[in-house]
């Protein structure tokens, strides 16, 4: 059962998600690193995928982007992609490299891409190519292809090397 707080900061938001049912859970699973939408399933036998993928779109947000953001591939990127994931909207806007993320659909995005929560994971996860969700229907693009491709690049769950210099 949720708690609201009727409190307007981070912290009571989070402390009301967190009393979600299945919410709990489901951040015992991601403490031991990132899993695949899959592996949460497996591991929480009983949860409906539905209720799986809404606990998940209330806890991520606009910081997943933040999270799956990996500056060497954003190098030097001026894009903008619009991802509408289920019934949520988001913008990741890249200037020069640097991320803005945000709710909502951009006007002025150079790709738009449609698809539901386990395709984001699988092309997050890399084990879904961008152009092969595009030719199984999994995801549905508007704009350039290629642009598509580096969202992808860029927004990952690939371990970060860091490199000396």
């Amino acid at each position: 059962m949720s708690r609201k707080f009727d409190q307007y900061c981070p912290v009571a938001h989070a402390l009301s998600l967190v009393g979600e049912r299945w919410s709990l859970l489901i951040v015992r699973e991601l403490l031991h690193g990132p899993k695949r939408y899959t592996d949460l399933t497996n591991g929480l036998p009983g949860i409906g995928t539905n209720i799986l993928a809404a606990r998940l779109r209330e806890e991520w947000g606009v910081n997943a982007f933040r999270a799956l953001f990996d500056p060497q591939a954003a190098r030097g990127l001026t894009e903008t992609y619009v991802l509408r994931i289920d019934d949520d909207v988001f913008t990741a806007r890249l200037v020069n490299g640097s991320l803005e993320a945000s709710v909502g659909a951009a006007d002025d995005a150079d790709v738009v891409v449609e698809l539901d929560m386990e395709t984001l994971f699988a092309l997050t996860g890399g084990e879904l190519e961008p152009r092969e969700a595009v030719e199984s229907g999994r995801a549905r693009v508007e704009g350039d292809v290629e642009a598509l491709e580096r969202c992808f690049r860029v927004l990952t769950l690939a371990p970060r090397i860091d490199a000396a210099v």
